[in-house]
C-alpha cells in the first residue's frame, strides 16, 4: 500500500511552467486495503456507499458485482461475513484523470485499467468524479475484491510485496497509451519530481477553494462538521493545535519540510556512498588485493541493504562479516595454492622416476649390448690367423667357397667375425644408452666411495675411543733404548709397527 503524486492537483497552477513540465499530466495512485480484522465491520460497504453517492460520481462502472449504490453496499457486506476472520475485504485505488481526456475517455481508461488490475476475473467498482466542484480535479474511486468469484483465489496479487508498484507502473503505461490514442502529447511519470530533473519539492493536495482564499490573502474559516458516518469533528480546535492559526499552506509546506528531511533520514540509513568511495580509493592506489577487500566490504552491505539492516546502526556488523569473508577468501586461496604445489611436486616426482625408469632401461640395453660385444669380439679372436690356416690347407675349398661353394670352418669363422662387428656397431650406435650407462657407472663409484668413506670415518671413531680408553689419565712409559733394526715400537694406541 502507499501514496504517490507526482504533483498537487489543486496546486495553483502558473504561465511560468517549463516547457517539459507543459506536456505532463497529473500523476497520483494512492492504493490502500480494507480488512476484516484492521477496519470496523462495514467499513467496505460504507466506503462503496460514499464513493458512489450522486453528488459526486458523475458515473459508476463495475464487472462481477452490482453497480447499484446499495446492491453493491450488501453485496461487500454479504462477501466480507464470508471471509475469515482476518481476511482482507477489498483494496480500494485512487486515481488522478488526466484532464486532457473527455468523460467518456477517462472512463474507458478507468474500465481498461481496472479490467487489466483483476486479469477480467476479480470483481471491481469504479466511481468517476469529475464534476461540480471535482470539474477541475477529475479522478476515480476504484474498489476491487481480489478474489475470482469461481475459484475463490486470488488474482491480482494486491496482498503482495511490491503490489502498490506494480499498480503504479501499470496505470502509468494504460494512461500514456490512452494520451497517445487521443492524440495528446501530454504524459504521466510515475517517478518523483528529482528523477524527472525536475527542481521542485513535492506539494500537498489543498483544494481549489482554499488556494483561491490564499491567493486572496484570506485564512479558510475552521468549521465544526459531521463525516459520512455521523461523527462530529471539531476542526477549529485541531487547527489551532496543530497549524497555530496557519494557512492550510503554510501547515502543508512545514509538513513538506519535515517529510523531506525525513527522506533525508531514510535515505542515510541506506547510503553506500563510504563504501563505493573506498572501493574508488583502492583501484586509485592499483593494488588488486585492497580493490578485492574494498569490494568485499561493498558487497557485504548492499546485503545489509537488502536485508533492510539500517547501515549506520549495522556498520560494524557490516566490517566484521567482510572482514570475516576476506580471510574465507584468503584461507581458500592458499589452500588452493597449498593443494596446486602438491600437485605440481608429485607430478615432478612422477617425471623424475619415469625420467629414472628410462635410464635404467637404456643403461641395462647399453650394458647387454657390451656384454655382447665383448663376448663376440672374444670369440672372433684370432679368427683371421684360423681363416689363413684353413685357406692353406684346403686351397681348393677355400677357392670354391669364395664363389658361393660354402665351406663350413670358413663359414663358422666368417659369422663369428660378423657377429663381433655387427655387436660393435651397435654398441657405438648406442649413445643415449652410453650415456646413461656411464651416469649409472658414475653414481655407482660415488656410492662406493661414500660408503667406504663412512667406514673408514667409523673406523677412526672407534680407534680414537679405544686411545682414550687404553691411556686413562697417566702418561705411557716408553723404553728408552733405542729400536732394533726392523722390529716395531709399542704405542699406546696399538699403533702400526715400523
Amino acid at each position: 500500500m502507499g501514496f504517490c503524486e507526482t504533483r498537487a492537483s489543486g496546486a495553483p497552477r502558473t504561465p511560468f511552467l517549463r516547457q517539459e513540465e507543459e506536456a505532463l499530466a497529473i500523476y497520483s495512485l494512492n492504493h490502500r486495503s480494507i480488512g476484516k480484522s484492521t477496519h470496523a465491520p462495514g467499513t467496505a460497504g460504507a466506503h462503496v456507499d460514499y464513493i458512489t453517492r450522486d453528488s459526486a460520481a458523475r458515473i459508476v462502472l463495475s464487472q462481477h458485482m452490482p453497480s447499484h449504490r446499495h446492491e453493491a453496499h450488501a453485496w461487500l457486506d454479504q462477501a466480507e461475513a464470508s471471509d475469515r476472520k482476518n481476511g482482507r475485504v477489498c483494496d480500494k485505488v485512487m486515481l488522478a484523470l488526466p484532464r486532457e481526456l473527455s468523460p467518456e475517455e477517462r472512463a474507458e481508461l478507468v474500465r481498461d485499467f481496472a479490467r487489466q488490475v483483476g486479469q477480467g476475473k476479480a470483481p471491481w467498482l469504479a466511481a468517476i468524479h469529475d464534476k461540480g466542484a471535482d470539474a477541475q480535479n477529475p479522478h476515480a474511486h476504484l474498489v476491487i475484491r481480489d478474489k475470482d468469484p469461481e475459484t475463490g483465489k486470488r488474482v491480482a496479487g494486491l496482498s503482495e510485496k511490491g503490489s502498490t508498484e506494480r499498480l503504479r507502473e501499470l496505470w502509468e503505461a494504460i494512461a500514456n497509451a490512452h494520451l497517445q490514442r487521443a492524440g495528446h502529447t501530454a504524459r504521466i511519470d510515475r517517478r518523483t519530481l528529482a528523477a524527472q530533473g525536475i527542481d521542485r519539492k513535492a506539494q500537498i493536495h489543498v483544494g481549489p477553494r482554499a488556494n483561491a482564499m490564499a491567493e486572496q490573502g484570506k485564512t479558510p474559516v475552521s468549521k465544526i462538521r459531521k463525516d459520512h458516518q455521523g461523527r462530529v469533528i471539531r476542526y477549529p480546535e485541531i487547527d489551532y493545535s496543530v497549524r497555530g492559526m496557519k494557512t492550510r499552506g503554510q501547515h502543508n509546506a512545514k509538513i513538506i519540510n519535515l517529510n523531506e528531511q525525513k527522506a533525508k533520514d531514510e535515505a542515510r540509513k541506506w547510503d553506500l556512498s563510504s563504501w563505493e568511495e573506498a572501493v574508488e580509493s583502492a583501484r586509485k592506489e592499483g593494488f588488486a588485493s585492497l580493490v578485492e577487500r574494498a569490494e568485499i566490504g561493498l558487497q557485504v552491505a548492499k546485503e545489509f541493504v537488502e536485508a533492510r539492516k539500517p547501515l549506520p546502526h549495522y556498520h560494524s556488523e557490516v566490517n566484521a562479516v567482510a572482514e570475516k569473508r576476506w580471510k574465507a577468501i584468503g584461507d581458500d586461496r592458499r589452500a588452493a595454492e597449498q593443494a596446486r604445489q602438491e600437485k605440481v611436486a608429485k607430478e615432478a616426482e612422477a617425471r623424475r622416476r619415469e625420467q629414472a625408469a628410462e635410464k635404467t632401461a637404456l643403461a641395462n640395453r647399453y650394458e647387454a649390448r657390451l656384454r655382447l660385444a665383448e663376448a663376440t669380439a672374444k670369440a672372433a679372436k684370432g679368427a683371421e690367423g684360423q681363416k689363413s690356416q684353413i685357406e692353406q690347407a684346403h686351397p681348393w675349398r677355400s677357392r670354391l667357397h669364395k664363389v658361393g661353394l660354402s665351406f663350413g670352418p670358413l663359414a663358422d669363422v666368417e659369422s663369428r667375425v660378423s657377429a663381433a662387428q655387427k655387436a660393435k656397431e651397435e654398441l657405438f650406435a648406442d649413445a643415449a644408452g652410453c650415456e646413461a650407462f656411464e651416469e649409472r657407472k658414475a653414481a655407482l663409484e660415488a656410492q662406493k666411495r661414500a660408503q667406504k668413506a663412512a667406514v673408514e670415518k667409523a673406523q677412526a671413531l672407534e680407534k680414537g675411543q679405544g686411545h682414550q680408553v687404553k691411556s686413562g689419565p697417566e702418561k705411557s712409559i716408553t723404553s728408552a733404548k733405542a729400536p732394533q733394526k726392523g722390529k716395531g715400537v709399542s704405542r699406546g694406541d696399538g699403533g702400526i709397527g715400523l
